[in-house]
């Protein structure tokens, strides 16, 4: 029982740790290609033509002023004249930070008013929610309809201040670009689960047929399981956006302050994606494995007929379920394994 659950654990390893590199190097596309900020910058386009439409001639402005602000870009390239617009972009924004910067960028120019006039837009929900209020109490306590109108006037002011319209709408914009994005990551899994499969010939029954007879092999690749499960945790750490520092416009140095420090912490983390990715193929790149071994030129072509093929592609459809699934089956296998261990000591001790 123990050696078929230490083939499997053997093989989620394998997977887990291709997959790690699949994601380390979708990170690395999304950072050259700007994909987080470009569709955050999406998103903010589509959230101000949705509340003024007139606002769509000055939006590409608008939006790059905001994202590269000195206060809300994180990006280590925010401060280099030569670098693209898309590599100074903010990958991270809450509403009212945004709501701040709108107001920042617009100060003095044509579109003053109309972003002026967004920011000081009523939420309609809560508007709503506050009549409903009001209606219900004037339903049950007629007598107190005055106060009654008082009391949810000021509050209802009170909460339209806190929560405008922008803010009310950002969320729902917000979720809309995270389901474009994760799409997007999802079609670059997809790409190079294919890659990695059909460059190096990555046949999953071939492999785990080798696992099961090669104890030695097994062994090795089940004591690597936990090594290779912190560097999953350290690859979703450093790969996850740095929310933008609070925006505190009277206090210009701390604020430089803080974005020089997520400079710092932006290279420390592409240097650390780097680090991870050689010393997980290291891991994998096992002699008796030979994983990472391209075939020759001339027999690069031989998939080992239809068969070969089909079981190359399959392995592709497994690596494209991502590292986090291969993270939590391999989390489950291996405890599993301690119980199915501890279970099997208890009776031999009887």
């Amino acid at each position: 029982m123990l050696e078929r659950l230490d083939t499997i654990i053997a093989f989620a390893t394998i997977m887990l740790g291709i997959s790690l590199l699949i994601t380390i190097l979708n990170q690395m596309i999304a950072s050259l290609l700007g994909h987080r900020a470009t569709y955050l910058k999406d998103g903010i386009k589509d959230l101000l033509e949705t509340l003024d439409p007139t606002l769509a001639p000055n939006l590409e402005k608008i939006t790059n002023d905001v994202l590269t602000h000195r206060l809300a870009s994180d990006s280590v390239f925010a401060h280099k004249a030569w670098a693209p617009t898309r590599w100074k972009l903010a990958t991270a924004l809450r509403p009212e930070e945004l709501a701040k910067l709108l107001k920042l960028v617009s100060a003095g120019q044509p579109y003053q008013p109309k972003i002026e006039a967004i920011l000081n837009e009523v939420n309609p929900t809560v508007a709503r929610d506050a009549q409903l209020i009001a209606n219900t109490v004037n339903t049950l306590a007629p007598a107190a309809t005055a106060s009654a109108d008082q009391l949810i006037k000021h509050l209802s002011d009170k909460a339209t201040k806190a929560i405008g319209r922008l803010e009310g709408a950002f969320s729902s914009t917000m979720d809309r670009v995270r389901q474009r994005f994760t799409l997007q990551m999802r079609v670059w899994t997809i790409v190079f689960s294919l890659i990695f499969a059909l460059a190096y010939h990555l046949d999953a029954v071939k492999i785990y047929s080798q696992l099961s007879t090669d104890p030695a092999l097994r062994d090795s690749l089940t004591k690597a399981s936990g090594e290779l499960m912190k560097k999953y945790g350290e690859v979703i750490i450093s790969t996850s956006p740095t929310p933008s520092s609070a925006i505190q416009s009277d206090s210009a140095p701390a604020s430089a302050q803080n974005n020089s420090m997520q400079e710092k912490n932006l290279a420390d983390a592409t240097e650390h994606l780097a680090t991870t990715y050689k010393e997980v193929r290291n891991k994998l790149s096992e002699p008796g494995l030979a994983i990472f071994e391209v075939p020759a030129w001339d027999k690069w072509w031989d998939f080992g007929g239809l068969g070969g093929l089909f079981r190359i592609l399959a392995t592709a459809a497994l690596l494209s379920l991502g590292a986090p699934f291969w993270y939590n089956s391999l989390k489950g296998l291996v405890n599993l394994r301690s119980q199915v261990a501890e279970q099997q000591q208890k009776e031999a001790n009887q």
